[in-house]
């Protein structure tokens, strides 16, 4: 939760094949949001986890938790 406070990012496991448009469209599909940035790393165990920017003014990233729950 401390990225998602101090920088209005959020964090998500990927497909290892996946690449960064098809995630952002996904995330904007899915909840709603205007992605900014997303940033991607594959992991030493072999997991991509994905970093989803949002600096845009429709919703900030601290409230999708919150969305998350409530689907």
């Amino acid at each position: 939760m401390k990225k998602i406070e101090d920088k209005n990012t959020f964090g998500f496991i990927v497909d290892v094949k996946a690449n960064k448009y098809p995630i952002k469209q996904a995330v904007k599909k899915l909840y709603d949001i205007d992605v900014a940035k997303v940033n991607t790393l594959i992991r030493p165990d072999g997991e991509k986890k994905a970093y989803i920017f949002d600096w845009l003014p429709t919703m900030m990233l601290w409230m999708l938790p919150t969305k998350l729950g409530s689907s």
